[in-house]
């Protein structure tokens, strides 16, 4: 059994302030890692999440939080005595986080879905192994409306063919509600699942049963939309006469859906391009559109921002720097490019996630095998609204875009509820050390010109929380902001009067006060509360 290990690091005070685009890329280094979810949390920090090899035929859990700027401030490894990979997560309302993945711990059968819900410092509150007899997979997770949790992937327990999407709702704690699986003869495998505002779900992934070219080795783009129960409302194939994929699913903001992939043109073609597909809320499709160059090139997750627009992460092998890069393009909302970039040094990198932060820019999560790492590691990828880091390990291809003629069939879907078996788990934890690299030197849009001739002071200092700001030159831009030792945000106050009171109302130590004109730092001080 793994011993749990209590071990805290001192934390460092971050003085650079999250108001502005921050940039940067790290690798964390630790073996073999690969990320494959990640996402900004509530604190402006970042939680990463994937597999850790622990030995040849040994793989755990692996998360990793940041702060803003990227610094680790705590790892968690979850496993037990198998195989653990997590191959999605996200953070839950009560600020902890649900990871999914598969489990060989359990003993239900080769592999299972197994789910892990922790709190917020990654402790561990529960976690649960579904399945049956055979291999169950859990390739995607999201947090529903009613605290519980919806899960899919594939099993070749149960089902029609020799794989089968595999559903699973469960409540919050992880007890099964429903369990649904959906396919054909051949293989079908779900690898994306959001909840829809109507309460249902789609569910996008590959099919060989059904689409273009239903052989067994030539799969389509394959989508489910079900109702809140997981009954079928419709099912479609979307492809060209080759291999076509997909790995992420969005409802958009018009009440249809966005998928992005890869799609080849024909069942010969060894060379593919990253796919996007737009439909209205029946699943019919109102764009389709594919980008890359002479190479293999692949997109494995979706977002939509304000602006009804795409963002697409994956890797290229068609641009870059090395062998294949971590690939990021924006487009507008009729799938026009915007602008588009590659990320990595001279082998492989790859971006399995993608999410848009809070100061407009975009977080990209993978793995890298460059910059000195002798094994796969966390690559972590922080750029700006434009898709800048920095111009560090960067390039902005000539990427070429098509509107691809897509091919769609209405699958005939067989829906079967399973006899799933849920195991309680109590698989231990350890906090386990991680190597950050800075890859890139980290920058932000701040503009810093602090000076000493302000009559500016903050007093009194040491003090209970009750402070007072003085300053004479006040404006419609001024502001005050307080920070923690981690970077976060405490307090912040619009500046109107020569005289501000402040409450910390938080616990005792050393925080750090900015006052802003705008975006400029004008003063900075630290102060303590006793």
């Amino acid at each position: 059994m793994k011993k749990q290990l209590s071990i805290f690091l001192p934390i460092l005070l971050i003085s650079i302030s999250t108001y502005g685009q921050t940039m940067f890329q790290k690798i964390f280094e630790k073996d073999y890692t690969t990320t494959f979810g990640a996402q900004q949390t509530n604190d402006g920090g970042y939680i990463m999440a994937g597999l850790h090899q622990v030995s040849a035929t040994d793989f755990d859990y692996l998360a990793v939080k940041l702060n803003a700027v990227g610094d680790t401030l705590w790892t968690k490894t979850y496993g037990g005595i198998g195989d653990e990979e997590s191959y999605a997560m996200q953070q839950t309302t009560d600020g902890g986080y649900i990871f999914a993945g598969i489990d060989s711990s359990s003993g239900l059968g080769s592999y299972n879905v197994y789910l892990v819900k922790t709190n917020t410092i990654g402790d561990t509150l529960w976690t649960r192994s579904y399945g049956g007899n055979q291999s169950d997979f859990a390739q995607a997770v999201q947090q529903t409306a009613d605290g519980g949790y919806i899960v899919a992937g594939y099993t070749s327990s149960f089902g029609a063919g020799e794989a089968d999407i595999y559903l699973l709702k469960t409540d919050a704690s992880g007890n099964l509600i429903w369990s649904k699986t959906y396919g054909g003869a051949h293989g079908d495998y779900g690898f994306a699942v959001k909840q829809t505002t109507d309460g249902g779900y789609i569910v996008s992934g590959i099919t060989s049963s059904f689409g273009i070219s239903p052989y067994g080795n030539i799969n389509d783009v394959y989508v489910l939309k079900t109702d809140a129960s997981g009954n079928i409302n419709w099912s479609k194939t979307y492809g060209q006469n080759g291999d076509d994929w997909s790995f992420g699913v969005v409802q958009t903001n018009d009440g249809g859906y966005a998928i992005t992939g890869h799609t080849n043109t024909d069942s010969t073609a060894a060379l593919s391009d990253v796919y996007l597909i737009k439909t209205d809320a029946n699943g019919d499709t109102l764009f389709t559109r594919s980008f890359g160059g002479s190479n293999y090139d692949k997109g494995t997750a979706l977002i939509q921002t304000n602006d009804s627009g795409f963002v697409i992460a994956g890797s290229t092998y068609s641009f870059g720097n090395g062998t294949s890069d971590v690939y990021l393009i924006k487009t507008n909302k009729l799938g026009n490019i915007i602008f588009n970039s590659t990320f990595g040094g001279s082998g492989n990198d790859w971006a399995y996630a993608i999410s848009q932060a809070t100061d407009a820019g975009f977080t990209l999560a993978g793995y890298s095998d460059n910059f000195g790492v002798a094994n796969s590691s966390f690559y972590f990828i922080k750029t700006d609204e434009q898709g800048k880091g920095n111009n560090c390990h960067q390039t902005n291809p000539a990427t070429v875009t098509a509107n691809t003629i897509t091919k769609v069939n209405n699958a005939p879907t067989i829906t079967q509820t399973p006899a799933t078996i849920t195991k309680r788990n109590t698989h231990t934890i350890i906090n386990s050390g991680i190597l950050g690299i800075d890859v890139c030197p980290l920058t932000t849009s701040i503009k810093k010109s602090i000076t000493n001739n302000l009559n500016i002071s903050v007093y009194p200092n040491p003090s209970n929380g009750n402070i007072t700001l003085k300053t004479e030159k006040v404006n419609d831009n001024t502001s005050v902001m307080v920070y923690n030792q981690l970077g976060q945000i405490i307090l912040t106050k619009q500046v109107t009067n020569p005289l501000t009171n402040l409450n910390i109302n938080v616990c005792a130590g050393v925080y750090q006060v900015r006052v802003l004109n705008g975006n400029e730092v004008i003063y900075q001080t630290k102060i303590i509360k006793e």
